[in-house]
């Protein structure tokens, strides 16, 4: 009867691991854009009326895929190329390259997951632009 007992605390307490966001590995992102802005021609990095449209919104990272999703985005046309999963020592990177016949778009998102605490910096570069703000696991 002991032995039971045991066996089914262990089997609860398995089933309870398995429910946690860092036991089952995916952990998507939901990210929060605080700020936003690019060089202007007199070097100052400024913040348009567009860029500020962003501001206080959010998006989502897929982790498996790198796949943004919201206000923010990074798959128009080709798939992101997912660098780096992140982890306690490196932050969550992705590269998305669009190239077309007269131009090339770059999108960039880097997610420092190495940072402790619930909320995560990023970066976004999308061309010339600029936004920033954190992320957290859901």
């Amino acid at each position: 009867m002991e032995n039971t007992r045991r066996i089914l605390c262990l089997f609860g307490v398995a089933l309870i691991s398995l429910r946690t966001p860092t036991a089952m590995g995916a952990e998507d992102y939901l990210c929060d854009v605080t700020g936003a802005g690019r060089a202007e021609a007199s070097g100052e990095f400024e913040t348009s009326y567009f860029l500020k449209l962003v501001i206080g919104r959010q998006f989502s990272v897929d982790r498996k895929t790198g796949v943004m999703s919201g206000t923010l985005k990074n798959n128009y046309v080709q798939p992101p190329k997912l660098i780096d999963r992140g982890s306690k020592d490196n932050a969550f990177k992705v590269v998305t390259m669009d190239v077309f016949e007269n131009t090339t778009n770059i999108y960039v998102l880097i997610i420092d997951e190495y940072i402790d605490g619930r909320n995560k910096p990023f970066v976004f570069l999308k061309n010339g632009s600029v936004y920033n703000g954190y992320c957290r696991h859901f």
